[in-house]
């Protein structure tokens, strides 16, 4: 908490405002503190005081409940650090928006990067406070994870002895990948706009044939850079769902996968694809990609006359780039911009696939369904064949059974006899087909079982022979 009062001497017009924050603040830094679990130390001492205890396994669950707690305790707490990691870093690219807003100029052009000189460097300050916080974050967040994986092997010895040296034999991979994941997260937070930097920078723009020189500001090209915070932001949302939780890691655990981000993203897909692809795709990335790609576009005003100025119209243009459309009305200009776009259209192929395949799941049948519409199938073409067949009859009641009308109505008759013995043929062989397969199913099932039941006999005989061998070979020695 000594942040904030670090805080009340660089802004001494804020204190009013840092000091409401540090009211709600203060309390909740109290209530971490007591929960949170430090040290390996704290935590030998808390796993001391549990009463003694056999790592007991049925069904799934674990019958040590106060050691399943502490378990619980430290995952969440880890999963906490994360969440509030990625929250100040997102707070830092809020901060950078209105930081971007504020300096720019009306007179800026693409050779002119003239910003407002009365804008104050508060909000990148706040970026640099926010970022900081984040770190400190993350730092907890390693910490307490790290924690958590060796309190997990500990109280689960189970698991070693089922998958034999896999945990040792993977180690090392894991705290390679690790390290490789703790530097990306400090590099991408280390990119911010920094307060009191103003360099500028020239980018070769292609237009009309000619190289043209693109003024920028670091800051801006920082700021673009800023947006990919968001995905540590997604991360940690993947970490609150039900396939990223104690139980569920246990579960990866035993059956030798990960349960990562990707693996919680393709859970929710499978589960709600629909609100997945509107909430978690569609919008966001309409909202992210327009405010990226007017960074760049809108310096470019007075050569394309393509006006970004107005934020709704770069979200037009990632509207259409995602749904494939591309009216033409507005197109990007700079590098940066096409590499935008070039990430829109990788995202709207990806939306589009999880929807068709989601229609594609809709569309098909289950087995009650398929079954009832074969019965409406034939009870609609048998319908048929007795509509016709009463038609014919009045035809020939009617008008003798040599008349036009007659001839027409018994060929009627018999087109929907031979379309009701078709649709009744298909209908069979796709039953038969269906009872084959079953039937093949279970033949190789059966193939299946013999093969294991003489393995099994197989690796007995091995066993003992080795077992008896190395009874013999003891008994030589004594």
């Amino acid at each position: 908490m000594n942040i904030l009062f670090t805080l009340k001497d660089i802004f001494p017009r804020r204190k009013s405002r840092i000091n409401r924050l540090s009211a709600v603040m203060t309390p909740l830094w109290r209530t971490l503190n007591k929960s949170t679990i430090t040290t390996w130390h704290d935590l030998q001492t808390r796993w001391s005081n549990q009463p003694n205890w056999k790592p007991a396994y049925t069904e799934g669950l674990y019958e040590n409940k106060p050691n399943m707690r502490i378990s619980n305790q430290l995952f969440n707490q880890w999963r906490a650090f994360e969440m509030a990691s990625a929250i100040f870093s997102c707070l830092g690219i809020i901060s950078s928006s209105i930081d971007y807003e504020m300096r720019y100029s009306p007179y800026r052009t693409h050779d002119n990067c003239e910003e407002e000189s009365s804008v104050s460097d508060f909000w990148k300050t706040f970026t640099l406070f926010s970022t900081i916080a984040s770190m400190v974050f993350l730092l907890m967040r390693d910490h307490s994870k790290s924690l958590w994986e060796r309190y997990l092997i500990k109280i689960e010895p189970h698991i070693i002895i089922k998958l034999g040296n896999f945990p040792v034999k993977i180690a090392k991979i894991q705290k390679k990948c690790w390290n490789f994941h703790r530097f990306l997260d400090i590099f991408l937070l280390c990119i911010f706009t920094y307060p009191h930097m103003n360099i500028k920078i020239d980018i070769p723009y292609r237009y009309n044939f000619r190289t043209i020189d693109t003024c920028y500001n670091l800051n801006e090209i920082l700021y673009y850079i800023m947006f990919f915070r968001i995905i540590r932001l997604y991360k940690a949302i993947m970490s609150f769902t039900p396939y990223q939780n104690y139980i569920a890691r246990s579960f990866c655990l035993r059956q030798n996968t990960s349960a990562n981000a990707r693996f919680a993203f393709r859970c929710m897909i499978f589960q709600h694809p629909t609100k997945v692809v509107l909430f978690l795709l569609l919008i966001p990335s309409i909202i992210i990609f327009g405010l990226m790609l007017r960074i760049f576009e809108r310096p470019l005003y007075d050569l394309t006359g393509k006006d970004f100025t107005d934020p709704t119209n770069s979200m037009w243009l990632v509207f259409s780039s995602l749904a494939m459309i591309g009216y033409g009305d507005y197109f990007p200009s700079s590098i940066f911009g096409r590499v935008t776009v070039a990430f829109c259209w990788i995202t709207g192929a990806i939306a589009v696939s999880l929807v068709l395949l989601n229609a594609e799941k809709r569309g098909q049948f289950s087995k009650g369904q398929s079954e009832a519409f074969s019965l409406i199938f034939l009870s609609k073409s048998a319908a048929k064949v007795v509509q016709m067949a009463i038609k014919y009859y009045t035809c020939k009641k009617k008008h003798g059974s040599t008349s036009y009308f007659s001839k027409r109505a018994y060929k009627a008759l018999e087109d929907a006899i031979n379309r009701f013995k078709k649709n009744k043929l298909e209908l069979t062989e796709l039953i038969m087909k269906k009872q084959q397969m079953l039937v093949e199913a279970k033949r190789r099932v059966k193939a299946l079982e013999k093969k294991m039941s003489a393995m099994e006999k197989l690796y007995t005989k091995l066993f003992t022979h080795i077992k008896w061998k190395l009874i013999a070979k003891n008994s030589k020695k004594y």
